[in-house]
Order: structure tokens, then sequence, then C-alpha cells
């Protein structure tokens, strides 16, 4: 149910213009607490995940220009080619897909999990564009993204709340400790 009390998975209609919102799937406690998702997550991200590795010897620039040029040329030249060598299998794991399950485990309201999860998607929008953050795996990038909403929107008074937080972002995407804020 949202905030009005209406169940989201209803959607008004306007009978001369067609639905005016898109019908919202119920809440499933599947995909929201379950490890399992997170674990399946990391596993396609490793296996769809294209690593520089014929670039290494590089500078991050001409790496970034590589790319561009190389993923320009498949686009125009062998799109089809590709996509049917890979047998139409075009999966690709981006930090979207992170945001969500590991926004749920952490110890806020759910109301302040909302503004989390919606913060953490405005900013890796916002770095989206950034060519070179495509370098990085998908859970990298969303648990930075996770971080700095929390930073931006948890209150000084929460910081041990905080902390744990950021200490179960780690383990859930098995990251090395760097530091903490």
């Amino acid at each position: 149910m949202d905030v009005s009390g209406q169940d989201t998975s209803d959607h008004c209609t306007n009978s001369s213009e067609g639905p005016v919102t898109v019908a919202q799937a119920k809440y499933d406690p599947f995909f929201t607490r379950n490890l399992r998702v997170i674990e399946d997550l990391l596993i396609d991200e490793k296996r769809y995940h294209s690593t520089p590795g014929f670039c290494v010897s590089q500078s991050p620039a001409r790496t970034t220009w590589m790319r561009r040029s190389l993923l320009n040329w498949l686009r125009d030249a062998k799109e089809l080619t590709v996509c049917i060598s890979l047998m139409w299998d075009l999966t690709c794991i981006t930090p979207v897909d992170f945001v969500a399950p590991v926004v749920e485990f952490l110890e806020f309201v759910p109301s302040l999990r909302q503004i989390i999860r919606q913060a953490a998607l405005c900013i890796y929008v916002k770095a989206f564009h950034v060519e070179e953050i495509s370098t990085y795996m998908p859970s990298y990038i969303a648990a930075a993204c996770i971080l700095y909403a929390l930073n931006l929107t948890v209150h000084r008074d929460l910081s041990d709340t905080a902390i744990r937080s950021v200490t179960r972002i780690q383990r859930i995407l098995r990251l090395e400790a760097v530091s903490s804020f």
C-alpha cells in the first residue's frame, strides 16, 4: 500500500488516454531480505563484467578511448553478429540491481531506507556518464553510492548504526575494508 492507503498494484485509468500510472508489483519478502539474491548478483557480475585485460599496459585515458572505440565499432558493424554469438544472452548486471537488496539489510526504519535507496540511485544516475566508472564492478559502484547516500541522509546521532551499516555492506558485498566515515 502506498502512503494514501491505496493498493499500489491497482492502477488508475483515464478512459480517453489509457492507464495513468503503471501497476507496481506487490511486496515480495523473498527478494527484500534474501542474501541468496545478492550472492547470485555477485556471481553474475563477475561472469558478465568485461575485464580491461586487453589494454592493461595502456594509460587510463588511452584505455577509455580504446574501450569507447571498440564498443562503437561493435555497435555499428557487428551488433547482430555479437548478439547471435552470445545466443541473445544480453544480461547486464548494473549497480541499480544491487542498491535495493543491499539497502534492505540496513538497520533503519523503512522510510529512511527508502530515502537512502532513492539518494543512492540519484547519485548513480549523476555519475553514470563518467566513462571510467565502467571499469569497476557494479557491486563496488553500488556500495559507493549507498555509502555516500548514508553520509548525506543519516543524522550524526545515528553514527553507530551507520558504522554498523558500513560493516554490513562490506560483509554482504564481500568488499575489503579501506576506511570508514
